[in-house]
């Protein structure tokens, strides 16, 4: 079989024949526009057959993500598939680890993937690291009484007609929540071509003070995202969405996260909530990682790690960690995992890293070897509050 791994702007066409016949999508104008802006941003992978069909393909999104204050290089999977006739052979996961590989010597710190399967995913270092929040609500439970603010105004408008200013503005007054992705333009420029949402913004005295992706579809009203900077604005946004209840009985509200904030709701017990596992993390470039990663506090002695990952060869070994001049500091001191004061696996220790579950809580799950005090003194390096993430690719 013919092995052609990074593919160029001369395999688009094949790349997306191969995806809507694998996704069963149908072609039309919007799809391929979206499609267009996405590959022309992307760096993809594939592999042709013996007759040059292009058989098994993924696409890696460079983004930056606001990883609890700190900027964060992230590389998005996605549309990773392969032809049925070609099914069977490993090649999608041949193309993952090449794609990892890649990643690493790019320098990029982490990788976000939305899983067909978490065990599949789970047997390349990733974790599962982000969920979403989805409320149904009645929308007459939304009425409230809070009073207008004063000068206020409501801009409503179908996102692919909202000029990139409007955009630029939300990105900079409402930043994604941590382990979410900056949003620049092209992805702006994607989303609007890609969904058929509208925005709601909220200003008083020309100063945005909340907004809100939503969609209506033909018997819900779905809010896809919302941010406000204090109650009286979320609520005054809560009654646009319930001026809508002669149209839809139900508002069903996505929030990024695992935080269940019922107390929003006026009447908690006619709100159905579901929390719905999301997306799944990986460290990719562990130095890269730990340069950027957001310690909490000093450590007070070093810590040794022995790091085990079997697709990318460079994060396994033994690794210290110390303070250096006022800074922590990572060194590699071996390939092989000798004794150290803490084993771990990349998927547990991106775990622990980015607040899905504490190396005490691993260590008694057995995904974690070492002493308590050791284990202890590295937890209170980590921190211990998960991440979130709105944006799909």
């Amino acid at each position: 079989m013919a092995v052609s791994y990074r593919l160029g702007l001369e395999d688009e066409a094949n790349f997306y024949q191969l995806y809507l016949y694998a996704f069963n999508r149908q072609d039309s104008d919007a799809r391929r526009a979206f499609f267009k802006t996405r590959y022309a941003h992307a760096q993809a992978y594939g592999i042709y057959d013996d007759k040059q069909q292009l058989v098994s393909g993924l696409y890696q999104l460079p983004f930056k993500v606001n990883f609890f204050g700190k900027t964060m290089s992230m590389g998005g999977i996605g549309d990773v598939m392969t032809a049925p006739e070609a099914s069977g052979q490993g090649l999608a996961s041949l193309l993952l680890k090449q794609t990892l590989v890649a990643m690493h010597q790019q320098k990029t710190a982490l990788s976000y993937l939305a899983p067909f399967s978490f065990r599949y995913y789970a047997k390349f270092g990733y974790t599962y690291a982000f969920d979403k929040v989805c409320y149904q609500v009645p929308a007459t439970l939304l009425k409230n009484y809070a009073k207008p603010l004063a000068d206020e105004q409501i801009y409503r408008s179908k996102l692919k007609a909202v000029n990139m200013d409007t955009l630029a503005l939300i990105t900079k007054k409402f930043p994604q929540a941590a382990g979410g992705i900056i949003r620049e333009q092209w992805w702006w420029d994607y989303l609007l071509k890609k969904n058929d949402w509208e925005l709601v913004c909220l200003y008083q005295q020309d100063r945005i003070m909340g907004y809100a992706l939503y969609e209506r579809q033909a018997a819900q009203f779905v809010v896809e995202e919302m941010a406000t900077v204090d109650q009286q604005s979320r609520d005054r946004l809560f009654n646009f969405f319930a001026a809508h209840s002669n149209n839809f009985e139900t508002i069903r509200f996505y929030k990024a996260g695992s935080q269940v904030d019922l107390d929003l709701f006026s009447e908690p017990s006619q709100v159905k909530t579901q929390i719905l596992p999301y997306m799944m993390a990986r460290i990719v470039n562990l130095s890269e990682f730990f340069k950027a990663y957001p310690y909490q506090g000093r450590l007070s002695q070093p810590v040794t790690l022995a790091i085990s990952d079997t697709i990318i060869a460079e994060n396994q070994g033994l690794w210290r960690l110390a303070m250096q001049d006022g800074q922590l500091d990572l060194v590699k001191q071996a390939d092989t995992l000798d004794q150290a004061d803490i084993q771990i696996s990349i998927a547990a220790l991106t775990a622990a890293c980015l607040g899905v579950a504490s190396l005490s809580d691993l260590m008694q799950r057995g995904q974690v070897v070492g002493t308590p005090e050791q284990i202890q003194i590295l937890d209170e390096l980590l921190i211990h509050q998960r991440g979130a993430i709105s944006d799909y690719f």
